[in-house]
């Protein structure tokens, strides 16, 4: 078939380009092909909490919520503030409980969420270059088998535990605080 005028083919070939480019976005775009992510739709972050800082480690917790009909799974993360960052889980191990490296990352469910928290799965931020004031927001990269989301966790006081009574002083005893400050 012969098309008669340019203009016609000046459109033929626009919507080939268009075809061929939706197609490529769609193989590329999210690093899965649109079977395995058949909404599109993106993760999402909630609730993003940082324990003040001790020592050259903290962590952040919050929910990490899959919109999509298949699961994904949170791979990785950056942050600017650490040298490493882990995703981690608490596990018993000869009747203590220990932090380990999910190396595979953390399955998120399809239409479903996690919950990163104390004492579970949780992101380790390491070798911190700097320790963020209380009350600020951290930029977080997560990355997921779909992509990546950029996050925030603001950054909270650490509650202090008290001490205990046998090894509080006199003076501190009797303030009727119950804290040994």
């Amino acid at each position: 078939m012969k098309f008669s005028s340019s203009k016609t083919n000046k459109v033929a070939v626009a919507v080939a380009g268009a075809v061929v480019l939706t197609g490529a976005l769609a193989a590329c775009g999210s690093g899965n092909s649109t079977s395995d992510n058949p909404t599109g739709q993106a993760a999402t972050f909630t609730n993003g909490i940082i324990p003040e800082a001790m020592n050259d480690m903290t962590a952040l917790y919050g929910t990490v919520s899959n919109p999509n009909s298949t699961e994904i799974k949170l791979t990785g993360c950056e942050a600017d503030i650490a040298g490493m960052c882990q995703i981690h889980e608490v596990i018993k191990k000869d009747g203590k409980e220990t932090m380990q490296e999910l190396a595979n990352g953390l399955p998120i469910p399809a239409n479903g969420s996690v919950q990163l928290k104390t004492g579970s799965y949780h992101i380790m931020l390491m070798n911190l270059k700097s320790k963020p004031a209380v009350g600020t927001s951290v930029p977080i990269k997560l990355r997921l088998s779909n992509g990546n989301i950029n996050v925030t966790g603001t950054v909270e006081a650490r509650v202090k535990e008290p001490v205990p009574s046998n090894s509080m002083n006199h003076d501190s005893a009797s303030n009727g605080s119950g804290h040994g400050n």
